[in-house]
């Protein structure tokens, strides 16, 4: 009887043991604890007013130029499983954002640019909000006689979706990313 007593108590202490080491975030696979999230993605009218999505001008026809398109991004780091508030996070929980990519999907039209990609360095701490602006219409893809874009120079509109994907990781070293769309609709707005 003291036997089976005594291995209880020990399964009981192995299984606490298993259960804290579960816990800590350095044993196991490389999964972060905090979640980026993007809370809106804006864009410019033609005009060059804030939107809800992009007016991309393939050519200014009054100084003979192109100019890449811009967007913002605002990003929030937010713990997956929130801890009391005496606790708090840690700063390991903090995201390091450190690039993104857009891919183009046609929704009407003759073509979409290429994808992008481009490099970011901002800190986002947990429960917090920074605003990050990139590029989401290169220079390149409006100038590349071959491309979709130049062709709208004549006239016609192109529709899209322009899928943004930001990447980084948190303090420890594990990676983390969010995905987000906005519309965009190509033409030459005659400024």
């Amino acid at each position: 009887m003291k036997r089976m007593r005594n291995a209880s108590k020990i399964a009981t202490i192995i299984l606490l043991i298993l259960f804290l080491v579960s816990c800590n975030n350095y044993v196991g696979g490389n999964k972060s604890h905090t979640l980026l999230v993007i809370s809106k993605i804006t864009g410019k009218t033609a005009a060059g007013d804030t939107a809800d999505f992009t007016q991309s001008d393939v050519y200014n026809e009054v100084d003979l130029t192109v100019v890449a398109d811009t967007a913002t991004a605002a990003l929030t780091a937010k713990l997956i499983e929130p801890k009391a508030p005496t606790a708090g996070p840690s700063y390991q929980q903090n995201i390091i954002l450190t690039g993104y990519a857009v891919d183009f999907t046609l929704i009407q039209g003759a073509g979409v640019p290429p994808r992008i990609e481009g490099s970011l360095s901002s800190i986002i701490e947990v429960d917090s909000t920074v605003d990050v602006s990139f590029v989401i219409v290169t220079e390149a893809a409006k100038a590349d006689a071959g491309g979709p874009l130049f062709a709208l120079r004549a006239g016609g509109t192109i529709q899209a979706k322009a899928t943004i994907t930001f990447f980084g990781q948190d303090m420890a070293g594990n990676d983390v990313q969010a995905t987000g769309d906005i519309s965009i609709f190509f033409a030459n707005y005659k400024n």
